[in-house]
């Protein structure tokens, strides 16, 4: 059930990671309008440890310098970044077992989840300029950390959906 895929991936419009019929103004979908030209998309699985049938789940689309600082721990759960990175957390929520993750720039395939409610949290990350950068604040990307039920869809319909819903590609 383990899954670790690595890619390139150039954003031009943004992501959306919310339920298909929520409108922009619900609190707990979260979309940026972020060009992400060379980020690197990485898609994480694991079996939960508690409840066997569902899978933790996590996408992360971060440039090179936050790339190399942010580490994820082993359960799929929490990530560890430097202490001047800025934070901004977002919980993602549905009602209709669905959710749409990816690229604005894709025509993005449901997710089915399995469950109403909760579904994880994103987290966008924003770093310090770095010296050689003309910007006051750089957004590096986000980190999503949910679950879903194999039961419903296998690991490897989710990580072929999500790796086309962000690359546009089902390679």
């Amino acid at each position: 059930m383990e899954r670790n895929i690595e890619k390139k991936v150039n954003i031009k419009s943004g992501v959306t990671i919310s339920d298909p019929w929520y409108k922009k103004d619900v609190k707990c979908r979260y979309e940026n309008k972020q060009k992400m030209s060379g980020y690197n998309l990485h898609i994480q699985t694991k079996q939960d440890e508690t409840y066997k049938d569902w899978f933790n789940v996590t996408v992360s689309v971060l440039d090179d310098v936050a790339y190399e600082k942010i580490k994820v721990n082993d359960a799929l759960d929490s990530f560890a970044h430097p202490s001047n990175y800025k934070i901004k957390s977002t919980e993602i929520g549905m009602d209709t077992a669905a959710i749409l993750m990816g690229s604005n720039d894709v025509m993005l395939e449901e997710i089915h989840t399995g469950t109403d409610g909760y579904l994880g949290s994103v987290f966008q990350v924003n770093r310090p300029v770095m010296a050689n950068e003309k910007v006051k604040n750089v957004y590096c990307g986000f980190v999503f950390f949910g679950s879903f039920d194999s039961a419903i869809n296998s690991v490897d319909e989710i990580v072929q959906k999500l790796v086309y819903n962000f690359t546009g590609s089902a390679k």
